[in-house]
């Protein structure tokens, strides 16, 4: 299915693409074009999958570990910050009662001469 015209382009799959370099890179974009050969050579081989699948960042550095290290890295992440909102809106409440109560004190003290509210 593949045929080169004598314009200099390249008929692939009913697209017609331009077949010097530059304009294959630019032709890339364009839907169904495909140049005849690759742009980018390889010139070694990928290197074989890794027995570590998964990266982790802690503080600044990759550390590779298993999907299992990872899943419990997070639970135990996930547990760790669920206990620590917990820890805040129980705080939150609580101020938020001595907020009322000072408030309280300040209106009975000062009157409507003050305010207090948002």
């Amino acid at each position: 299915m593949m045929s080169t015209a004598d314009e200099g382009v390249v008929k692939y799959g009913g697209a017609a693409c331009p077949a010097n370099h530059q304009a294959v890179q630019l032709a890339r974009r364009a839907p169904g074009c495909a140049p005849s050969q690759p742009t980018s050579p390889t010139l070694t081989p990928s290197p074989p999958p890794t027995p570590y699948p998964r990266r982790l960042l802690i503080g600044e550095a990759f550390v590779d570990v298993t999907e299992d290290e990872a899943n419990e890295y997070i639970t135990a992440t996930r547990e760790r910050v669920n206990a620590s909102i917990a820890a805040l809106e129980a705080e939150l409440v609580r101020l938020k009662a001595r907020q009322e109560e000072l408030k309280k004190v300040l209106y009975a003290k000062f009157g409507k001469g003050i305010n207090l509210e948002e």
